[in-house]
């Protein structure tokens, strides 16, 4: 069986012949959720969704931990920069 791996910034996609899998691959923060992995796996989903021999996808998530919910020191940091008026 073959196996194609595609590299992301946050997530890696691993094809094996009829599956997939999606890692998240951020163990340092416990796969947290921020932006660029959300605009990754939303990438990688449309990408496996378009390939007719994709028959199922096993997401998963690299290191000790699958994923720790949001990132919140990364979600912070955005709202910081706004200014009064683009924060409402």
């Amino acid at each position: 069986m073959k196996t194609d791996v595609r590299d992301h910034i946050t997530i890696r996609v691993i094809l094996k012949g009829t599956y997939a899998v999606v890692e998240l691959n951020r163990p340092e923060k416990f796969n947290a959720l921020s932006p660029h992995l959300a605009e990754d796996f939303t990438t990688a989903w449309r990408d496996l969704s378009r390939d007719d021999t994709v028959r199922s996808i096993i997401i998963t998530g690299a290191g000790p931990s699958f994923c720790a919910g949001g990132d919140v020191k990364e979600d912070l940091d955005r709202l910081r920069k706004l200014d009064p008026v683009e924060f409402q």
